[in-house]
């Protein structure tokens, strides 16, 4: 009688304690201390040296800040709204981002401010779906903050287009070299062929026959502009002759320039 008495008591004792014990306690937003922080143990040795590794090597490589904190719930906030105010509350700046995970109910926040240019927020989408969230779908706190580390350092592929411009600038720079350097050369080689089509008989067929069609064409205007300048110089010079010797004593002359501007 005794003995069941006693453990009636026991019993009662522990259900008391059972009730008195209070829940996890829902941290409120905080100011980081570290870039690290565990306020739910949800890392064991080897996940945190993992953790701190990943975010001492993003560092090392772009200069960009991950702060990685782990509680056991959001204290009835949404994941955003605490890992903003724990943003502000830490003042971090804008080569700063911030992994909030709420270990009992997996709500994560990771924020990445525009000014963090090795990813864009396409990006930033990508790596919260394909990476983080798996992560945390498994309980793997430690892989979800190496993940987000590990996807911040990852190269730009934004150096891509970069490329891509630079060589259809090399491409276009060769092709107006090329162009210039053969426009350079037909130049050259007409002035020749103009030179050397200048020297044949006009009353030479055969010797007319040898000179290039691009070459006599080039003669022609030549003749046909320097006859123009010639007509043009006399006609200024009979104008003066007219002026001085009277239209009838010139008119062999005018007649002379009437007819040549007639041929022309």
């Amino acid at each position: 009688m005794r003995t069941a008495r006693l453990l009636g008591v026991i019993l009662t004792m522990l259900g008391a304690g059972l009730l008195l014990a209070p829940p996890a306690a829902a941290q409120p937003p905080q100011r980081l201390a570290g870039y690290v922080t565990d306020g739910a143990g949800a890392l064991s040795g080897s996940g945190r040296a993992a953790v701190t590794s990943a975010v001492d090597k993003l560092y090392t490589d772009r200069h960009i800040r991950l702060w990685v904190v782990y509680v056991d719930s959001f204290s009835d906030q949404s994941a955003m709204s605490w890992a903003r105010r724990t943003y502000r509350l830490s003042d971090l700046g804008d080569r700063d981002a911030l992994l909030a995970v709420a270990t009992n109910s997996r709500a994560y926040a990771f924020l990445v401010p525009a000014t963090v240019k090795s990813v864009d927020a396409k990006q930033v989408d990508a790596l919260r779906r394909d990476k983080i969230e798996p992560a945390l779908h498994d309980n793997d706190w430690s892989g979800a903050a190496v993940a987000a580390a590990d996807g911040l350092d990852a190269k730009s592929t934004s150096s891509g287009p970069v490329v891509l411009l630079v060589g259809l600038a090399v491409v276009a720079g060769a092709v107006t070299v090329l162009l210039v350097v053969m426009r350079f050369r037909r130049r050259r080689r007409s002035a020749a062929e103009l030179s050397a089509a200048r020297r044949v008989d006009p009353t030479d067929a055969n010797a007319l026959a040898a000179v290039p069609l691009d070459a006599l064409a080039d003669l022609s205007r030549s003749m046909v502009v320097d006859v123009d300048n010639a007509l043009r110089t006399s006609s200024n010079e009979l104008a003066l002759a007219i002026d001085e010797f009277g239209a009838e004593r010139t008119a062999p002359f005018t007649r002379a320039v009437d007819n040549a501007k007639a041929a022309l």
